[in-house]
Order: structure tokens, then C-alpha cells, then sequence
């Protein structure tokens, strides 16, 4: 507890005191006559304080404990924003890694087709036959 809190508390305690000792004498007091009255109307002035007090620590309680909940709540939805970004970066690189993978295994395909033409003198894919079939001259 800080400071304050201890005053807080210990000006509660001296209110709630001074309470049981105005109603005490507030009980020593004949009904009805001036002395009564005006000893009521100062107890019911005290009540009104105590209530006061406590109607406003109970205000500071509810928010402190609404501040603590909602730095809770914003400290997990970092912790959530990390993983979930961490999760994307790591698809990302895994997307990027499939990427480069394909191109190079097509690049080395490429590669060993342009070896094979160069050994042969002959295009071996099929994907041109058709292009040099429609080329060569028709026999008359």
C-alpha cells in the first residue's frame, strides 16, 4: 500500500469511529429534545461522508481494476499479433522457399535439355514437332 491508500484507510477508521461514538451518545440523549436533534442531524452529516468515502473508493477501485484488465487485454493481443505475424513470415519464407525451388529444378531441366541439344544437334522436346512438321516443304 502506498501513502495515500494508508490515509485513506486511516481516515475511514476515524470517521467510522467518531460514528459509534456519536451514536453512543446520540443513544445517552433523551428523545425529542434540541440536544437530540442536533446530535442526529450531525450523525446523519457523518454517515453522508462515510458513504461519500465509500462510494468513491469503491470508483477508484473499479478503475484501477478496469486499467489492470485492459493492459492484460492489450498485452495479449500483442503476444496474438506476434504469433500471427510470426505465422505469416513463416508461410511467406515457405511460399518463397517453394519458389526458388521450382525455378531452379526448372532452370537444371533446361539446363540438361540445352546439353542434350548441343551433344545431338536435335531439339528433343515434343513441344516443337508440330511447328517444324507444318515448315518442311510438301513433296508434289
Amino acid at each position: 500500500m502506498d501513502e495515500n491508500e494508508n490515509e485513506g484507510m486511516y481516515l475511514k477508521d476515524l470517521i467510522e469511529k467518531s460514528l459509534w461514538d456519536q451514536y453512543q451518545e446520540l443513544d445517552k440523549l433523551k428523545l425529542g429534545t434540541d440536544e437530540h436533534l442536533i446530535a442526529a442531524k450531525a450523525l446523519s452529516e457523518q454517515g453522508k461522508m462515510w458513504t461519500e468515502m465509500n462510494r468513491v473508493e469503491l470508483e477508484f477501485n473499479d478503475r484501477i481494476a478496469q486499467r489492470e484488465s485492459e493492459e492484460r487485454l492489450k498485452e495479449l493481443q500483442i503476444a496474438d499479433n506476434r504469433k500471427t505475424a510470426t505465422r505469416g513470415l513463416l508461410i511467406n519464407g515457405l511460399f518463397r522457399g517453394a519458389e526458388v525451388f521450382a525455378n531452379l529444378f526448372s532452370y537444371d531441366r533446361w539446363f540438361h535439355k540445352g546439353i542434350e541439344f548441343e551433344q545431338t544437334g536435335t531439339i528433343t522436346s515434343n513441344t516443337f514437332n508440330n511447328l517444324f512438321k507444318s515448315r518442311k516443304p510438301n513433296k508434289l
